[in-house]
């Protein structure tokens, strides 16, 4: 089971900081801002005071399960492994629950994301993520968007020094970006390809807009994905069947995601 759900994985997984939940109560997430830049000692001596702002932001354990029962008929006359078959097959339900949950949390309203403690969405014009000019990747999309990212400031107004590492895009994009990032040799400095190399595309299929693409920075772990402390990945449960003749199967999956900031994250719709 742990080869099959470990050969499916989510293509958010990868952009997410990995966490431990203790129990099933929100966890909550504080960010702090950076302290202000310092300044200068007065002429007698006196030092002004600095603030360091914080925000907070939760989320909590989602519990998902199915169960199915194996009559003794069949466990006689299998052969043709259905039996061994199983592990596998919940493993890859595990992973496609986990890689759907993530999908649906950052498309969630409309495409917008999550609702944030400042009562806005994930990706909104406030928050410095969300593109004015929407339009499929190209150099200048890329770079408009680069931009935004570098600009980005916490709460107390520094810049947080985000830079984008990832793309994140449906397979209907794919073919696009391959060919904005692939490797040239020009022969003139208008045919440099400016963004030969400079990021890694992530393709995730359950993405439900086709046009919709992301940029990330996953140093500064706005995305967080984790499980119930000592519950890491699916459970697997079996017993002898008591309302039927067979064994029933049960798998169980304590998992949890949410967004903690929206500084490294940037979306275009495409």
């Amino acid at each position: 089971m742990r080869s099959s759900y470990e050969a499916v994985p989510s293509a958010l997984k990868q952009l997410a900081r990995k966490v431990t939940l203790p129990d099933l109560r929100p966890r909550t997430r504080v960010q702090k801002s950076q302290l202000e830049r310092l300044e200068k000692i007065g002429e007698h001596g006196e030092i002004k005071r600095g603030t360091i702002r914080e925000s907070a932001e939760s989320y909590k354990v989602t519990r998902f399960a199915k169960m199915f029962a194996v009559t003794e008929e069949v466990i006689i006359n299998d052969d043709i492994g259905f039996l061994s078959d199983v592990p596998g097959m919940m493993g890859v339900a595990a992973a496609n629950t986990e890689a759907q949950m993530l999908v649906d949390l950052l498309t969630q309203g409309s495409g917008l994301g999550p609702v944030m403690s400042d009562g806005k969405k994930l990706f909104h014009v406030d928050h410095g993520n969300f593109a004015a000019s929407a339009g499929a990747p190209d150099e200048a999309k890329l770079s408009a968007a680069r931009l935004a990212m570098r600009k980005q400031k916490d709460s107390s107004g520094q810049l947080v020094g985000v830079a984008p590492k990832f793309i994140l895009l449906p397979p209907d994009l794919e073919a696009t970006v391959e060919k904005l990032l692939a490797s040239i040799n020009p022969t003139t400095v208008t045919d440099v390809n400016v963004w030969s190399g400079k990021l890694t595309p992530i393709i995730e299929p359950r993405l439900t807009s086709a046009a919709s693409w992301y940029l990330v920075d996953d140093r500064i772990g706005d995305l967080e994905f984790g499980y119930l402390e000592g519950r890491e990945g699916p459970q697997v449960e079996s017993q002898n069947g008591w309302n039927i003749a067979g064994v029933e199967f049960r798998v169980r999956l304590d998992v949890a995601a949410g967004f903690v900031g929206w500084l490294s994250w940037y979306r275009n719709a495409g």
